[in-house]
């Protein structure tokens, strides 16, 4: 929201809003089907924000994503407001009070921004898109199986359930014991080192 690319990144994702990228994904699906037409369909990996660090659940503010909100109708200027304020606030201004009110039971802090919002939009319409290239080059008999972030995580990634399944044949939820723990750490590593003072183990 800053205007920087995330200095610290798992991956050089580009935004799902790319034409380019959806274009070519499509290709890529027409190619698969061309060259292995006896599959029953493709799993995808990532159809979404994967947030492994924490900057990561701060994407997608790209030009992009700016005119997919225009086109959808969304303030892409106070969804960028609402992030960097967030962003702000946990990389340099976060206490203990505030983070005991933002760790409540129920509060949940990312989904309440509106770029969240937009993130689900976008992966909807890829899998929609990835869905019509499957039909198209393989017939409706090919599945698509996305491979999503499990709740709370899929907040955070734009995995929307109930979107997806309109263009899944079913859904293989990330049940990785490693990559859970891994990710909490990755996450309050920042948060210890950007706000000296706050509370360790909360």
């Amino acid at each position: 929201p800053d205007g920087r690319v995330p200095p610290r990144r798992l991956a050089n994702n580009g935004s799902l809003a790319s034409a380019a990228i959806r274009d070519y994904s499509h290709a890529l699906i027409r190619d698969l089907c061309q060259a292995y037409p006896d599959i029953d369909g493709l799993r995808v990996d990532w159809p979404e924000y994967p947030p492994y660090l924490l900057d990561d659940v701060f994407l997608d503010f790209s030009r992009p994503a700016e005119a997919a909100a225009a086109r959808l109708g969304l303030s892409f200027d106070r969804m960028r407001r609402e992030a960097l304020s967030v962003y702000s606030t946990l990389h340099g201004k976060l206490t203990s009070d505030i983070l005991a009110r933002w760790t409540k039971p129920r509060l949940d802090l990312f989904s309440s921004l509106g770029g969240m919002r937009l993130k689900a939009i976008l992966v909807d319409e890829l899998l929609a898109g990835f869905r019509r290239a499957l039909t198209e080059a393989g017939g409706k008999s090919k599945e698509l199986v996305p491979n999503a972030f499990p709740p709370p995580f899929s907040l955070a990634s734009g995995m929307d359930y109930s979107r997806a399944a309109r263009h899944s044949d079913g859904i293989s939820v990330k049940l990785y014991t490693m990559h859970w723990p891994m990710m909490l750490h990755f996450y309050g590593k920042v948060l210890l080192d950007s706000n000296p003072g706050i509370d360790e183990p909360a």
